[in-house]
């Protein structure tokens, strides 16, 4: 998919350290893919970063038990949170659909629900 459209960059201010901050203005096209990009670019950071502390070790210790509902707990608001941002923009933009998917799929025990049977 190729996105057609204008954008612009403007310098807002030089700063004292040698910086410079810019208004980057884009299409709401340019904007919608940036976004679903961010999304996802995150939540696969996230995926990695679990994976690297291994949650599916057993838990031992009470701190380690509350430390797991947290994190289930967690991850089920974040698929709630993309299940409401579907519905918000009435399923238009499936990726967030996707993304609950892959979260539950990732990080949630196989007995869960699947977040897309609706």
């Amino acid at each position: 998919m190729t996105i057609k459209g204008e954008c612009s960059v403007e310098l807002i201010r030089e700063n004292e350290d040698g910086s410079v901050d810019y208004a980057l203005n884009f299409p709401p096209e340019a904007l919608d893919a940036l976004t679903r990009l961010g999304i996802l670019t995150a939540i696969q950071a996230g995926i990695d970063g679990a994976k690297r502390l291994n949650p599916e070790e057993p838990v031992n210790t009470p701190e380690e038990r509350v430390a797991e509902e947290a994190y289930k707990r967690a991850m089920r608001d974040a698929v709630g949170l993309l299940k409401t941002q579907h519905e918000l923009v009435k399923g238009r933009h499936n990726y967030y659909r996707h993304a609950a998917n892959l979260i539950h799929l990732e990080f949630l025990e196989e007995d869960d629900d699947r977040q897309d049977q609706r």
